[in-house]
C-alpha cells in the first residue's frame, strides 16, 4: 500500500510540473539546442570554478561529475593543469587519464616533464599510461 501512495505522489508532482510548464517554452522547442549548449557551458565553467575555489570534498565531487560528462569536459580540465593547487592539477590529470581524448596527451606530458610535485607528475604518468591501454584493447 505504502508503494502505492508514493508511486501516486510522484504522479501527482509530475502532472503538476508539466501542467505548470508554460506555453512559451514548450512552442520553443527550436531553440533547445543552442540553450542546451549553453547551459552545458555554464555548467561546466560553475563546476571548474568550484574546483578551483572550492574545498576538497567539493573539488572531489566536481572531477567524478566531469569525467562522466566526458568529452565536453576535456578542454576545462587541460586549462586546470595550471592551477596553484597541486591536487588541482594531480585530479586533473587522474580525471584526463579516464576521459581518453587525444586532446590531452601534449599537456600530460608538458605536466610529467615540468611539475615540481611528484604526486602530479605521478599522476600524470599514470594517465598517460591508461590512455595508452585503453587504445590498445581490442575493438
Amino acid at each position: 500500500m505504502r508503494n502505492g501512495r508514493a508511486a501516486l505522489l510522484l504522479f501527482s508532482i509530475f502532472i503538476a510540473i508539466v501542467a505548470s510548464a508554460s506555453p512559451a517554452r514548450v512552442a520553443r522547442a527550436e531553440d533547445a539546442p543552442a540553450d542546451s549548449a549553453a547551459s552545458a557551458r555554464g555548467a561546466l565553467d560553475t563546476m571548474i570554478k568550484a574546483i578551483q575555489d572550492g574545498n576538497t570534498p567539493i573539488r572531489d565531487r566536481m572531477f567524478f561529475k566531469l569525467r562522466i560528462i566526458g568529452t565536453p569536459s576535456v578542454e576545462p580540465l587541460i586549462g586546470t593543469l595550471s592551477n596553484a593547487d597541486a591536487r588541482v592539477r594531480e585530479y586533473a590529470a587522474f580525471t584526463l587519464g579516464f576521459l581518453d581524448d587525444d586532446r590531452a596527451i601534449d599537456p600530460l606530458l608538458a605536466l610529467f616533464a615540468s611539475d615540481a610535485e611528484m604526486s602530479v607528475r605521478t599522476q600524470s604518468a599514470r594517465a598517460l599510461g591508461r590512455m595508452l591501454l585503453e587504445d590498445e584493447k581490442p575493438a
